[in-house]
């Protein structure tokens, strides 16, 4: 939770931000605002210096000593460089806004009553317009009109950058000062006499809202010390939480797989062992020849398609049992039938089908078991010669492995 505080010559206002609203407490001092909390303190005054500053485009250290060298030209306690813009002419310099605010009697007194507290940032009402007019639109020009607890201030932007502020007495003519900026500006040839000026008349604002972090900051490095050293403990509290609850979740996960390995451990005595039968050196030949045998043994479905092919030669032949013996080069045994002829026709189809095997290159040669009809000429044929299903069987020797 922060709080900030309104100075200006007509007094102090305490605020506190409520996640991402801040509240006014008018009826707070800023003695009563607790211990050890972010402050933020918000100047809205008269008694601050601005001048424009072009120095060559450095980095690094090299800037931070130039800067320095700079800033140290100023009797200020609470002072800033905040950089502007860089020129697109030339060597292309850099522009930088040298701000300061100068000591006083009452903002000693209002910054001693909040030594109990973290100041965490010192802060301009000037710098402040500069940075919510950025906000807008970097390469603003115009004039902004903001309300605050000293009175209104007019401020004067040109592409970005800062070249005029001025905070008006709460009874001034608003419009006559606005009249009277324009031609101070038009003398000073910082608005073009036929140019037009263009006025944000912001006064329903609320300052503090705007005031966040990434503002210029005023305050010394001192000063931010006790603050960095209270942020750097939070962080530290919360990196110890977070080890902590690490830890807690893998000493827990440790402790259950130690667990599980000690019930592991005592059920392994009484866990019944058994007796693995060792195989015998004949058996083992025997399971080696085997083994030699099945690996060498022909791959029927991929080796017989010699076969089906001749079988589709002869429609009407089907084969229902086939029978393989394991020999020099093979030997296949056939046994089907003949469907849909004739005895006649039957027996034609079958001499076709033995034949056609005998002239395959893969045969050695076809011995005929059983026909449709026997042939034997001392046997005398009975029945007729309608079509029946006529039986046949036949033993093919093959030359090699098919």
């Amino acid at each position: 939770m922060t709080y900030f505080v309104y100075y200006s010559a007509a007094g102090t206002k305490v605020a506190r931000q409520q996640g991402r609203h801040i509240v006014p407490l008018d009826n707070m001092d800023v003695t009563q605002i607790p211990a050890d909390v972010p402050v933020r303190l918000l100047i809205d005054g008269v008694d601050e210096d601005y001048q424009r500053l072009t120095v060559p485009h450095v980095t690094g250290s090299a800037r931070q000593h130039l800067l320095a060298r700079h800033l140290g030209g100023l009797a200020a306690t609470y002072k800033l460089a905040q950089w502007q813009a860089r020129l697109t002419h030339g060597r292309r310099d850099d522009v930088y806004l040298l701000a300061a605010i100068h000591d006083s009697d009452n903002l000693a007194a209002c910054v001693q009553a909040l030594q109990h507290t973290q100041i965490v940032g010192i802060h301009s009402t000037a710098m402040l317009v500069w940075q919510m007019a950025r906000r807008v639109d970097k390469s603003v020009t115009a004039l902004w009109i903001t309300q605050g607890l000293g009175g209104t201030r007019l401020t004067y932007l040109a592409n970005g950058c800062l070249l005029f502020t001025r905070l008006l007495d709460s009874d001034a003519d608003v419009a006559a000062e606005i009249a009277h900026t324009q031609q101070y500006l038009i003398s000073h040839q910082l608005l073009d006499a036929a140019q037009s000026l263009m006025v944000h008349d912001n006064r329903a604002l609320d300052y503090l809202v705007q005031c966040r972090a990434g503002l210029p900051n005023f305050a010394p490095p001192w000063m931010l010390r006790h603050a960095r050293w209270r942020q750097i403990a939070r962080w530290w509290r919360a990196s110890m939480w977070v080890i902590s609850v690490l830890g807690l979740a893998a000493g827990g996960y440790f402790y259950q797989q130690h667990q599980q390995l000690l019930r592991y451990r005592l059920a392994l005595p009484h866990t019944p062992l058994v007796a693995v039968q060792t195989m015998q050196i004949a058996d083992k030949q025997a399971a080696l020849a085997l083994y030699q045998q099945l690996r060498h043994a022909p791959q029927l479905p991929a080796d017989l398609a010699w076969l089906s092919n001749i079988l589709t030669v002869y429609p009407h032949l089907q084969i229902q049992q086939l029978t393989w013996r394991q020999a020099s080069g093979g030997v296949l045994v056939l046994a089907g039938a003949v469907q849909g002829l004739d005895t006649l026709a039957a027996m034609t189809e079958v001499d076709g089908f033995t034949a056609h095997l005998r002239r395959d290159k893969r045969v050695l040669q076809v011995q005929v078991a059983q026909l449709p009809i026997n042939r034997d000429p001392q046997l005398a044929v009975h029945g007729g010669v309608m079509p029946t299903s006529a039986k046949f069987a036949l033993q093919v020797d093959l030359r090699g492995v098919p």
